[in-house]
């Protein structure tokens, strides 16, 4: 084939470039891999792992009839779509497998859109908030506050099922059938020793109102309070989890706050004995963490019973890092972030500008990439993949907003 003229310069094959046919295999390959993986395999599957059926059998039956609804809809909007096409146009079966493509690739980009512009304008603004220490302060004494009482509904709403369950147990003679799946949850909660402990201090006063609903309970009733515990349980720990790290770092932020100089800062590897008076304060507030608490320095001059040289030239290292080291790069990081954003912006807005017809380009990044000609294909494609990358970034940043 002849060579491709740009700016009078030859544009030569890249080392990397791969051959039409096999482009086209692996391109295939790629796309209907995801494409089954995302509308079909992925939903089946975290369908499957929340169902609460006790064989394979009948989760797999549970899970057709949870996702019957959403793969109804699917097959019902596209053969609408498909017969209006076909009535219009005379339509082969690559022109349907196109439609198909298309309307796959339209969802998809209506999501990437979303998420995207959330992330475009949330990442540079997160960053230059964590910079701020007393603002970080704030939030996480508010999430935890948040978080924990959340952990308490949740806790409650646990404690309120493992009772229905204690009921079922007592009730149910040993040689009922369904025996087997009561035994089967009492091992699910037994995993969780807090609520194992619980489970084994419930009085029979505590039952009297569960006793006539589940004295002799039927299969879906088993089914339904096991689906009720594995959801409560995975909502549970996620509080639980949450709370305790918003917690912590609630601990951090503090003590840098009430730390002004590094010479106030010594090290203490936990909160029981120390002479800091917040410390008995916070101990009150937190006694399933056993008094021990990542990364806190004392405000005071007291010698706790872990401080050693080395333990004491950490903290001194690491007040540091998270003071100044820490604020600048986040300082950095935003403006740079809000430099990329505005520019991913701008060029969508003039995407429509081009040198042709008079009308001269506008595009940000268009422009940059037209001044890399110095670079080797490899290299540019580097910069490419940098721009991408950031834009991916700022996509999975709004992704992981959701819970």
């Amino acid at each position: 084939p002849s060579p491709i003229y740009v700016s009078d310069d030859i544009c030569h094959k890249p080392a990397n470039m791969i051959p039409t046919l096999e482009l086209h295999i692996l391109w295939s390959l790629v796309y209907w891999t995801s494409f089954l993986l995302t509308n079909i395999a992925i939903p089946y599957l975290t369908t499957y792992v929340t169902t609460a059926q006790f064989t394979m059998k009948e989760r797999v039956i549970a899970t057709m009839k949870e996702n019957a609804i959403i793969y109804s809809l699917m097959v019902v909007v596209g053969t609408i779509t498909l017969v209006v096409f076909a009535i219009k146009e005379d339509m082969s079966f690559n022109h349907v497998l196109g439609v198909v493509i298309a309307l796959s690739n339209a969802v998809a980009l209506a999501g990437l859109m979303l998420f995207m512009g959330y992330g475009i304008a949330n990442l540079p603004r997160t960053f230059w908030r964590r910079a701020n220490v007393k603002m970080m302060l704030r939030w996480y004494r508010f999430q935890t506050v948040s978080m924990h009482d959340t952990l308490q509904e949740e806790e409650a709403k646990m404690k309120k099922t493992l009772r229905k369950l204690k009921t079922m147990d007592e009730s149910m003679p040993r040689s009922n059938p369904l025996r087997k799946y009561v035994e089967v949850l009492l091992e699910q909660v037994k995993r969780d020793e807090n609520m194992y402990i619980y489970y084994n201090k419930i009085e029979r006063g505590m039952m009297e109102q569960f006793v006539a609903k589940f004295r002799n309970p039927t299969y879906a009733t088993i089914v339904k309070i096991r689906k009720r515990y594995t959801d409560q349980h995975y909502l549970y720990k996620r509080a639980f989890v949450l709370y305790h790290n918003h917690l912590s770092d609630s601990f951090l932020y503090e003590n840098l706050v009430e730390s002004p100089t590094a010479q106030a800062v010594e090290a203490r590897g936990t909160l029981v004995g120390c002479c800091n008076p917040c410390a008995s304060e916070w101990k009150d507030l937190n006694n399933s963490l056993e008094g021990r608490v990542p990364y806190v320095f004392c405000c005071c001059s007291c010698v706790c019973s872990a401080n050693t040289a080395s333990s004491r030239g950490f903290n001194y290292l690491y007040y540091y890092y998270k003071l100044y080291i820490e604020v600048l790069f986040l300082r950095l990081l935003a403006i740079i972030s809000c430099i990329a954003s505005l520019a991913i912006v701008w060029s969508e807005l003039v995407i429509w500008s081009t040198d042709m017809d008079g009308v001269p380009n506008l595009n940000v990044i268009a422009r940059s990439l037209e001044h890399t000609g110095a670079l080797t294909p490899l290299q540019q494609e580097i910069v490419v993949l940098l721009v991408l990358s950031y834009m991916a970034w700022c996509t999975f940043h709004g992704l992981f907003q959701l819970r």
